[in-house]
């Protein structure tokens, strides 16, 4: 070790102490800070690629590339990646011999985690004399894969031989090379990755952080719809055509509503699915009521909404700032369970929050279809909307059920107002927004 001394304007001294590494500019290279901070039984790591945890017992419980999530837990089972031997093993001896680097240990076996900017190198030892798995348990939210051969596929797949694959999620990539196998579903939803680490031999995995390219992109798009996989409805996914690509219909839309953004201020903005889109069909009605406020409407035709999740995840809550966001969702996923489709609506909810954090949101309840009263979905819908209005706040959320308005006194949806039972006529649209028209003014203030 050795020190350097610099005069500088002031006329003082800067002492830097610097370990046999070269000057720039005013002072020298330093080390650099420590990737790996303990904090209490749990080692987390951030870099400007990934974050990542290891738990107490030296599993990777956590790997995060930008704000997606890319392993899973799951009540009652471990989480992200760990070693397995007649149940997953606890590598309870824990320690930091480099800043860099973190090792887990115990009579079985050892991990070794060796963490960079991009990238986290795992060797594994298989310390006994039988054979023990090394899992990786993958989020839903990861939708697609690049098997060894560089295809783009929808989990959940079932391969040996998969030396590499890469993972996707949105935009965001992970790279997993080391491997032997991916299979699925596990647990009915999750998709594994996995090795076989043999009686006393050792084993590398690497974990590579990064974003899509526009190639990674053009793959992903043209992969074929899976027909083991059905999207969440809180996890993001494109629109597929019947011929299980992507839908141009629903591309174009998504333009549209970019092209939309670069044209002025939106303070007032509609998200939602045909019912939402359908407003262009009433413009004088529109202009009439919410003209003033410099609307935008992003409905889509036929959107669910794991749609709308993909959308955001693709641009469009970028460089807004809107006011208010009235949003109605979730007709389209009546094939789901209430429960699922609650929670599509709630995660929608929570991204616009979280991308928009000045905004407030008018969740409209899913309106009334079916002409008759005690057709099933009536009761459906009614358990829906009963559970969203709990997300109420009466602040940054508000929750307003209007489909009582769109009945006659006998409960009936009649052609007047939904000439299909389901989307609404030039009137049914004004019901709404006299219904509506209150509270958006209050909001909007």
């Amino acid at each position: 070790m050795f020190v350097f001394k610099y005069r500088v304007a002031s006329g003082f001294f800067l002492s830097v102490l610097c370990g046999a590494m070269l000057l720039s500019n005013l002072g020298c290279a330093q080390a650099q800070e420590p990737l790996v901070k303990a904090d209490g039984g749990l080692h987390n790591v951030r870099t400007p690629s990934y974050a990542a945890t290891i738990d107490a017992q030296g599993a990777l419980p956590s790997f995060k590339i930008g704000d997606q999530e890319f392993f899973k837990a799951e009540a009652g089972i471990p989480r992200g990646a760990y070693l397995y031997q007649d149940g997953p093993l606890r590598l309870n001896d824990i320690e930091r011999p480099a800043p860099d680097t973190v090792s887990a240990k115990s009579p079985q076996a050892t991990v070794r985690y060796v963490f960079t900017k991009s990238a986290v190198t795992i060797n594994l030892a298989n310390q006994t004399e039988k054979g023990m798995t090394y899992y990786i348990v993958l989020d839903p939210a990861v939708d697609t894969v690049f098997d060894n051969g560089g295809n783009a596929l929808h989990p959940f797949i079932n391969q040996g031989g998969q030396q590499t694959t890469t993972w996707f999620a949105g935009k965001n990539k992970l790279k997993i090379e080391g491997g032997d196998m991916v299979s699925g579903p596990w647990n009915e939803k999750f998709q594994l990755w996995g090795l076989n680490l043999e009686p006393k031999k050792t084993r590398t995995v690497t974990l590579s952080a990064s974003q899509a390219t526009a190639d990674d992109l053009v793959k992903i798009a043209a992969a074929p719809a899976n027909p083991n996989l059905k999207p969440k409805a809180d996890v993001a996914s494109p629109k597929l055509g019947g011929d299980g690509k992507i839908s141009q219909d629903f591309v174009r839309a998504h333009r549209e509503n970019l092209n939309r953004i670069q044209q002025g201020p939106i303070d007032l903005l509609f998200i939602g699915d045909s019912i939402t889109n359908r407003w262009r069909t009433v413009n004088s009605l529109w202009d009439e009521r919410f003209g003033a406020y410099h609307p935008a409407n992003f409905g889509i035709e036929g959107d669910r909404t794991e749609h709308v999740l993909w959308r955001f995840e693709n641009g469009e809550l970028d460089g807004i700032k809107p006011k208010v966001v009235v949003l109605l969702i979730g007709t389209n996923n009546m094939d789901y369970p209430a429960d699922e489709i609650v929670k599509g609506d709630s995660k929608i909810v929570a991204e616009i929050h979280r991308r928009l954090p000045e905004t407030k949101v008018l969740l409209v309840g899913i309106l009334p279809r079916s002409p008759k009263p005690t057709d099933p979905v009536r009761a459906k819908i009614k358990s829906i909307n009963t559970q969203l209005a709990k997300l109420d706040d009466g602040d940054k959320t508000r929750f307003l059920d209007i489909g009582d308005k769109l009945l006659d006194a006998d409960g009936n949806l009649t052609k007047e107002l939904a000439p299909d039972s389901l989307h609404l006529s030039p009137q049914a649209y004004r019901v709404w927004a006299d219904a509506m028209q209150p509270l958006i003014n209050e909001m909007m203030e």
